[in-house]
């Protein structure tokens, strides 16, 4: 294993390795994780790992977790050591999205010690349908020894790549009946964030795939999700009705169906389950 260098390690981890793997036919998604423990904030932050998903179209298997520590290997996975949670992050902002999170708390965890674990994730969401699209980062807050991002595309299928902030381009193979589309990179330094950057922000450079041409064609896939209705309710063509009589300017009647919506309307999102 790779050594630690001169890399600033505030955050108390050295990630020797950050292996994402996706086969799209299958829609299956391997990950491949080993970070080294450099400190007590290290252990802090690292000494129970978590894995989300939705039960309801995905499945979680947790091939293995393990430390190599002294140059021995020690498996710490075991069945009574995972706790399912529902957590539902977006309860402040009203939103239920029935995501679960497999939590392992992982005991004695000491400075110097390596936690090697790999997963997968089986399934996407059904009103995708086919359409496959992903995002990754190329550079993170905590120093990198090596990152590989692998991607297998049925042959007959067409990727599109959109760069943020970053020139990496991928290694393509041409396989039977397969594109086999890998990034890699090494020895990649952290990025020191400014604490004043505000939540929506997004600081890191990151690499877009996707199956959709265009965002026309994204709003053609939307579009079959709301079908216009014939009809709108009495009371609804009622308020409709008020709005234009009391505001004749257009830009007037958009602005008083906002603040309608805003101080009359109480958002709810069930977001469970499949088409969610």
């Amino acid at each position: 294993m790779a050594q630690t260098s001169n890399h600033n390690t505030s955050s108390g981890v050295y990630y020797l390795l950050l292996d994402n793997q996706i086969q799209v036919a299958s829609k299956q998604t391997f990950r491949h994780r080993a970070l080294r423990i450099l400190n007590e904030t290290g252990i802090q932050n690292n000494s129970e790992l978590s894995f989300s998903f939705d039960p309801s179209y995905e499945r979680l298997t947790i091939h293995y977790i393990r430390i190599l520590r002294a140059g021995q290997t020690i498996s710490v996975l075991r069945r009574n050591s995972v706790k399912m949670l529902q957590r539902e992050e977006n309860l402040e902002s009203h939103i239920y999205d029935g995501a679960v999170t497999a939590q392992v708390f992982l005991e004695d965890v000491q400075t110097g010690d390596i936690i090697d674990y790999a997963y997968s994730i089986h399934g996407s969401n059904p009103i995708f349908g086919d359409q496959f699209f992903t995002s990754f980062y190329t550079r993170l807050n905590h120093p990198i020894h090596y990152l590989r991002q692998r991607l297998l595309l049925p042959s007959s299928r067409t990727l599109y790549i959109k760069n943020h902030g970053t020139h990496i381009g991928p290694t393509i193979k041409h396989l039977p009946g397969i594109e086999e589309y890998v990034w890699e990179q090494s020895e990649i330094e952290p990025l020191i964030l400014d604490s004043e950057l505000p939540d929506w922000y997004i600081p890191y450079p990151w690499v877009q795939l996707t199956e959709f041409a265009s965002w026309y064609k994204v709003a053609q896939w939307a579009t079959t999700l709301y079908p216009l209705k014939a009809s709108l309710s009495p009371e609804l063509q009622k308020k409709i009705n008020e709005l234009r009589t009391q505001h004749p300017k257009q830009e007037d009647q958009i602005l008083a169906a906002l603040r309608f919506l805003q101080d009359e309307v109480r958002y709810l999102g069930i977001a469970f389950g499949e088409n969610s």
